[in-house]
């Protein structure tokens, strides 16, 4: 019996001993998660702000009673309002997407598509934020080509792509092209 006892007693510190070190990997796991919630968090709240900032700036300066603005200055301000407008939606949407994405209940909507006209619709409609001087061009280099995936996640993708390098590119021009690999296409931007 008291053979029995002492096996019954080591097998409950070994179990144990495994809970422990379970308990300290999942808490590291946990704290890991934290941080990088709070990193994520302390970048969203910049890239938020920063076009929310543009957004009342220069709302403000429109407002301005007696201000002796040229037209051309008032359509310079509502360009800027209006870039910074989209680029404050598409990060929320992002965000919500992630959110989505995260808890689970985001379902991909496979359909076929036409590469070439997704590639086209974000140049065309990003147009508006590329910087005085910036050309942004879709050089077509694969003819209609019609893949299987999801419109919106490839079309969010590629524009979040033009998006920076229209945030970044002060000179020059901005690119978006593809390129048929055999069995995946390229998008390069």
């Amino acid at each position: 019996a008291f053979l029995t006892f002492l096996i019954l007693v080591v097998i409950f510190i070994r179990s144990l001993s495994r809970t422990n070190v379970e308990l300290v990997v999942a808490r590291q796991k946990a704290e890991q998660a934290d941080k990088m919630k709070s990193l994520f968090l302390a970048n969203m709240s910049h890239e938020i702000r920063t076009p929310l900032n543009a957004i009342v700036g220069f709302a403000d300066l429109l407002a301005q009673e007696g201000s002796n603005m040229t037209e051309e200055e008032r359509g310079e301000f509502a360009s800027v309002i209006t870039k910074n407008n989209d680029l404050l939606l598409t990060l929320v949407n992002d965000i919500l997407d992630l959110s989505k994405i995260e808890s689970g209940n985001y379902q991909m909507k496979k359909q076929k598509l036409e590469i070439n006209s997704i590639c086209e619709f974000a140049v065309k409609n990003l147009q508006h934020m590329v910087a005085e001087g910036v050309e942004l061009v879709y050089k077509k280099n694969i003819h209609d080509t019609v893949v299987i995936g999801d419109k919106e996640r490839i079309g969010q993708v590629l524009m979040q792509f033009i998006c920076n390098a229209c945030k970044h590119t002060k000179s020059g021009s901005i690119t978006v092209s593809c390129k048929d690999e055999g069995k995946r296409i390229r998008i390069s931007v």
